[in-house]
């Protein structure tokens, strides 16, 4: 459509094989106009602890929400299956051996946890709302692993991340 277009020209969107995502500098842009933040802390160190604290705990939250939610959806006979069902089948025969809280905690990482709730959209929707939104987020924090990858975070990156961090907490509060 028009609207369409015109968001894709203004860069706003960007279309891949006839899917259209909202682009990091149109999400940046919008965050760095509605939001002020703390001043980002000025020792790298410092701030890969802040993004590593709230990865770390967004996990947790996102562990507790998809365990509880499948098995109170598919039952504890299937849970496990169910949470599998997003790994590699070559990974996921090692992994069907092992007590699901430790598959949870040690196998599973955060794209997995990305991969399970959009399989299972309609168990998370009344939570998280928007898909693309917490796609995008999640997308984000992922792709913002500075403490995995050593480097040195921007100021723009760094406010993304609250951002994201910000819409998760938000919509998790009081649940998990």
């Amino acid at each position: 459509s028009g609207e369409i277009h015109h968001l894709v020209g203004y860069g706003i969107l960007k279309e891949n094989k006839n899917d259209y995502f909202i682009t990091i500098n149109a999400i940046s842009e919008y965050i760095k106009t509605k939001f002020t933040n703390k001043e980002k802390p000025s020792k790298k160190e410092e701030v890969w602890k802040i993004v590593t604290v709230n990865r770390n705990n967004l996990e947790i939250n996102l562990r507790q929400l998809v365990k509880i939610t499948f098995a109170s959806n598919f039952g504890k006979n299937q849970l496990k299956s169910k949470i599998l069902e997003v790994i590699d089948s070559n990974k996921r025969t090692t992994l069907e051996s092992k007590d699901i809280n430790d598959i949870l905690t040690n196998h599973y990482f955060l794209l997995d946890f990305k991969k399970a709730i959009e399989k299972n959209w309609n168990l998370f929707e009344k939570i998280f709302v928007e898909k693309n939104r917490f796609q995008a987020h999640l997308e984000i924090i992922n792709e913002l692993r500075v403490d995995a990858h050593a480097k040195t975070l921007s100021d723009d990156d760094y406010i993304l991340l609250q951002h994201a961090f910000r819409w998760f907490n938000n919509k998790l509060d009081g649940i998990v």
